[in-house]
């Protein structure tokens, strides 16, 4: 079926499903591979997919769609695709109460549909169901925790049969068991304490910490190390506070973060309810990282983290840029850079790149060398300022005069053309990933080439910077050597679209 109306106007909802008829494997693929290319919000792609095609597994599946003695078409479904919700990572975070996840969960699940009707599949979107009865199906371990009224600060309904103890109890078998999620409010805490809760019902003596990464809490407030743990996190809107709990308890000034203080009257009455007393005076207590008796040479520590703080700033910068949201957090990044005492041109990168597009006229890259020496690249007819940069860089890192031709241009003139004659690229110039392909094949024979391939890993940990954004393609390639790449927050070219 070629005509898209006509595939749009030809799917319905199957309720009568022959069982001998299962899909092959490339058919749900293929289905799979087309629900995943729908748009989502920020790209976020929010969804997973678990594929039953087995004649064992489905009736299972089928039972648990049949809730309140519905659906029970599905007895002769042979194969069923459960979408499976994730986090959405949206940028910006303007409208925080939208489920954009349901939406583009619904986007992705119509064009599996559409891919199963062009290819001769029948389909049914079905939101009933039993949840853990389907996890068991699957062979998922699933406890169901409830939504507590109040939480987290009516403790009396909390800290109670109807609160935590509503919560189904997880049982464990190890002495120490480790709970992980992505980022804030995902709950890591209240599982733990709900759990805390449960255990000492039960007359066992457990207990709960909590691990930070950062800050390091006896580092000072305001050192590098702290203020580029806040860069890091500007998205979350963290701050770094002294700990006046700890400060109280012990005369100790250490640092912590603004969230962690804030909730730890109520963790502590948690804690005090549950088990009778509370082991922890602050939320420094609670378990805290070594890393600040593990610096060695603290200046140089704190020069790697300004140079951090410097590289989240562009990064903040060109994401702003690309997406139009998110000028807040530019202008925090900006006031952490003061507080640290740096600016956007710390890196003699920066300063390099933008003149030479000042005389060249054209985008332009430098790098900063192991040896502190600074190369430049420009654009050129036959290669971008990214390839060319990396080119310039190879060539000091493995002491090959600038002036010699490594790759001739006799060599990537055939790569040109193919790019723009039969791949229709408008731009005809080699992205550093095609670059380094085309030094790679020269090594074969020309020596110089081959020296330059043996020296791609000296330029690990160095620091870039190109004066325009540079494609997703150039920036995947340095980040994959391992370069630090930084992009001045603007096009090469004005237009409504960028990749």
């Amino acid at each position: 079926m070629s005509d898209y109306f006509e595939l749009v106007s030809s799917r319905e909802s199957c309720r009568n499903y022959n069982p001998d008829r299962r899909p092959t494997r490339e058919q749900l693929v293929k289905c799979i591979q087309t629900a995943q290319l729908a748009p989502s919000a920020c790209n976020s792609q929010p969804w997973s997919y678990i594929v039953v095609n087995d004649p064992e597994k489905s009736p299972l599946v089928a039972a648990a769609t049949q809730t309140a003695g519905l659906n029970k078409f599905t007895n002769n479904c042979p194969a069923f695709v459960i979408v499976c919700e994730e986090d959405a990572y949206l940028i910006g975070g303007k409208e925080p109460n939208q489920k954009y996840a349901h939406i583009d969960i619904g986007l992705s699940v119509s064009q599996l549909c559409y891919a199963a009707t062009q290819q001769g599949l029948s389909t049914c979107i079905m939101g009933s169901f039993d949840q853990k009865m389907l996890l068991d199906s699957l062979g998922i371990t699933s406890r169901l925790h409830y939504p507590i009224a109040g939480y987290p600060y009516d403790i009396d309904h909390i800290v109670s049969d109807e609160g935590y103890g509503k919560n189904e109890f997880v049982e464990t078998s190890r002495p120490l068991v480790v709970v992980t999620a992505p980022g804030p409010g995902s709950g890591k805490m209240a599982t733990c304490l709900s759990q805390l809760y449960h255990e000492h019902k039960r007359g066992v003596a457990a207990g709960y910490a909590k691990y930070e990464t950062f800050p390091i809490w006896n580092l000072p407030l305001k050192h590098p190390v702290n203020v580029a743990y806040e860069a890091a996190t500007v998205d979350l809107d963290d701050a770094n506070i002294i700990d006046p709990f700890h400060l109280e308890a012990y005369g100790q000034t250490t640092v912590n973060y603004n969230r962690d203080v804030e909730i730890f009257p109520v963790l502590k009455a948690m804690m005090e309810r549950i088990s009778g007393s509370s082991p922890y005076q602050s939320p420094t207590d609670m378990g805290v990282n070594m890393a600040g008796n593990a610096i060695v040479d603290d200046e140089a520590v704190r020069e790697a983290a300004k140079m951090e703080i410097v590289r989240r700033y562009f990064q903040t910068a060109v994401e702003v840029k690309r997406t139009g949201v998110g000028h807040e957090r530019v202008e925090k990044l900006e006031l952490l850079m003061n507080q640290a005492g740096v600016n956007a041109s710390l890196s003699p990168a920066r300063s390099a790149a933008l003149l030479k597009e000042e005389m060249t006229g054209r985008p332009a890259g430098a790098m900063v060398l192991p040896n502190g020496a600074v190369v430049t690249g420009k654009t050129s007819t036959l290669l971008g300022a990214a390839s060319s940069l990396l080119m310039n860089a190879l060539k000091g890192v493995a002491g090959v005069d600038d002036g010699i031709d490594v790759i001739s241009d006799d060599a990537i003139e055939p790569i040109c053309r193919l790019k723009t004659e039969r791949l229709h690229s408008k731009n005809p110039r080699l992205h550093s990933d095609e670059t380094l392909i085309a030094l790679s094949i020269s090594s074969a024979t020309d020596p110089l080439a081959a020296q330059l391939i043996e020296h791609v890993d000296d330029l690990r940990g160095c620091d870039a910077f190109f004066s325009v954004i540079i494609s997703s393609t150039d920036e995947k390639l340095y980040r994959t050597l391992g370069i630090n790449v930084c992009c001045e927050p603007k096009y090469e070219q004005h237009r409504y679209y960028h990749k």
